[in-house]
Order: structure tokens, then sequence, then C-alpha cells
């Protein structure tokens, strides 16, 4: 029963994960990191937000290939408060971190949100 509820619960996240992440267009970030992004609110220390920020990790899923690689998609949202006005946006970061067949990091791809 309880590897059920676990199966259910992964299946679910992955899911509604997935779904979030399909109804937007991706602009790919080239050097950018995911710790730069839910530290800084941004992709670059140079680029970092001045007023206040708040990063938290909305889904996260996994897929896994026949041949041992593995792809873990995480979705971060950033709202920003901008200070002058009281208005707060939001900005939504897609991170896809790859392994190899030993689960050894072998890469990652950040994208950004383009509204549609």
């Amino acid at each position: 029963m309880r590897t059920f509820i676990f199966l259910l619960f992964n299946f679910l996240v992955i899911n509604i994960s997935f779904v979030y992440a399909q109804e937007k267009s991706w602009s790919s970030l080239p050097g950018c990191k995911l710790n730069d992004i839910y530290k800084y609110g941004s992709c670059s220390h140079l680029d970092k937000i001045q007023s206040k920020f708040e990063s938290k990790i909305v889904g996260t899923s996994g897929l896994s290939w026949p041949d041992g690689r593995q792809l873990i998609t995480t979705l971060i949202e950033v709202i920003v408060y901008h200070e002058n006005d009281k208005s707060r946006s939001k900005n939504l970061y897609r991170c896809d971190d790859f392994f190899d067949k030993d689960m050894q990091h072998s890469g990652q791809m950040c994208y950004e949100s383009v509204g549609r």
C-alpha cells in the first residue's frame, strides 16, 4: 500500500509539473545555472535583481532513458517586488540537469519563460 501511494504521488507531481511546463514557450539561457536563479533571482551575479525577490521551486520531474541516462527538470518561480510602484512581477525558469548512466552530472541548461 505504501508503494502504491508513493507511486501515485510521484505520478501526480510529475504530470502537474509537465503540464505546467508545456503551457509556456521557453527561451534558452546559455551559461545560466539553477543556483544563480534561486539565490540571486537571475542568471548572472552582475545582473542580480536589486529589489526584494522570492524564489521558490514550483515543480520537478524526471525522465529516464533505457541506457541509464537521466534528466531532472526543475521549475523555479521568481517573484520580484518593485519598491518604486509597489507592484510585483513573476518570472518562471526551467532548468534541465542531465546525468549519465552512473548518475554523474553531465550538463545543465536553463530556460526563461516567454509569455504567450
